[in-house]
């Protein structure tokens, strides 16, 4: 688990979303994967080639498996996973510790931000996701009280360009 190497936050864009949603093969999860698609190719011709994930369960993993995709076409484009601790996938059900798993194994590299578990460490991530980027993707359902809802307010307070997949 690494650092980040020749980091520009230009043209670096973080992805921050629900935990709960469509994203799988149903025709929502497609849907959503279409237009995650269409936010990652502007992304790119905006000139982003690194993008971080905060690797939860949802929104997270699945942006990063667009991301592992579109990378397979256009080998610039880098994946970095922003962990906020170690072992976070620990008690995942098993089919998103597997897609975590794939993910880690196939991203430029992974920032470790604590051995262990401790208070503050998801917002600790969410800042990191904001502190290091100029653009962020999310899928926010405006609901105020959430780690989606701290990132949101963080890009805005740092006057990011914000592609909310959940109004699109």
């Amino acid at each position: 688990m690494g650092e980040i190497a020749d980091f520009d936050k230009q043209i670096t864009c973080a992805f921050s979303g629900h935990r709960k949603g469509d994203f799988d093969r149903s025709l929502a999860g497609i849907l959503l994967a279409r237009k995650l698609d269409d936010a990652i190719s502007r992304a790119i011709d905006a000139g982003c080639v690194n993008f971080l994930t905060g690797m939860a369960m949802g929104f997270d993993i699945f942006a990063a498996e667009q991301i592992l995709a579109a990378g397979r076409d256009c080998p610039e484009i880098r994946l970095f996973a922003i962990l906020p601790f170690r072992h976070m996938a620990r008690k995942f059900p098993a089919h998103w510790r597997r897609r975590f798993d794939r993910v880690l194994m196939e991203a430029e590299s992974a920032v470790v931000l604590s051995e262990n578990h401790i208070p503050g460490c998801y917002y600790e991530r969410n800042r990191f996701l904001i502190n290091n980027s100029a653009r962020l993707i999310c899928y926010y359902d405006g609901m105020p009280k959430s780690g989606t809802a701290h990132t949101h307010c963080l890009a805005v307070e740092n006057n990011h360009e914000i592609v909310n997949l959940f109004c699109d």
